[in-house]
């Protein structure tokens, strides 16, 4: 696994993964449980390439988001929107995505 998150740190700037820190069934092995808890993939993505980790984990909910960002967001450049292809056309119309 920390071979997939160093070569995805070479690739993207940015990695998300879902944990899953729900008990599931009784066959479930407890090495792989421990694989998918939040505190297993925060620290192999923190060794791996993405040291600047945020967890989206509402209340109640068994799945939480790890973000893991090679630098802090302050040190992210900001999406040009005009030459980015997602939103090229929402700028060239004179609107901001998601208006």
């Amino acid at each position: 696994m920390a071979r997939i998150v160093r070569k995805a740190a070479e690739l993207a700037p940015i990695m998300i993964v879902q944990a899953n820190d729900k008990d599931g069934s009784k066959k479930t092995e407890v090495g792989m449980r421990r694989k998918k808890s939040v505190a297993f993939l925060e620290k192999l993505m923190r060794e791996n390439g993405f040291p600047n980790i945020e967890i989206s984990a509402p209340p109640r909910y068994s799945r939480p988001l790890l973000v893991g960002r090679r630098e802090p967001i302050s040190n992210l450049e900001p999406i040009n929107y005009s030459v980015h292809p997602v939103f090229r056309s929402a700028a060239l119309a004179g609107q901001t995505p998601g208006n």
